[in-house]
């Protein structure tokens, strides 16, 4: 039950059979990308429900495109390297220089979009990235 209001769970929650999935109950399970999510074409669901695409027709694209790819070859790509924390992963993206970004995802997809001969194109697509992502660092 999605409680936006937490209404419903002083009169309906039972803690031996539900769970609470909210960085602000202590009571709350967490969430893990990974618990989601364990082929490509998953984590690219994921990807896109969490990075929407533009509402004004007059944006290009490129930028909500190339975000949800590098997050869902990252975290497939984690998820292979059996690298399950959800901390790991965004430091990866936050911080990691741009070579280094481009290094892990070489050979993939998202390896085209990172390119440190061309940083202000790949840091913009970071940015985005950025900004759709924070809300992890809660879960």
């Amino acid at each position: 039950i999605y409680d936006k209001q937490r209404s419903f769970i002083k009169y309906y929650y039972d803690e031996k059979i539900d769970r609470i999935v909210t960085p602000f109950d202590e009571r709350s399970v967490g969430w893990n990308i990974h618990a989601d999510a364990h082929a490509i074409h998953e984590y690219e669901s994921i990807a896109q429900a969490m990075i929407p695409m533009q509402e004004d027709s007059n944006k290009d694209p490129y930028w909500v495109l190339g975000a949800r790819t590098i997050l869902a070859v990252t975290a497939a790509k984690f998820r292979h390297e059996n690298r399950l924390k959800t901390k790991d992963l965004l430091q990866t993206l936050y911080s990691l220089s741009l070579a280094d970004i481009a290094k892990l995802l070489k050979g993939t997809p998202a390896g085209a979009l990172i390119d440190e001969k061309n940083p202000k194109t790949s840091e913009s697509i970071r940015s985005v990235l950025t900004a759709y992502i924070k809300s992890m660092n809660y879960v």
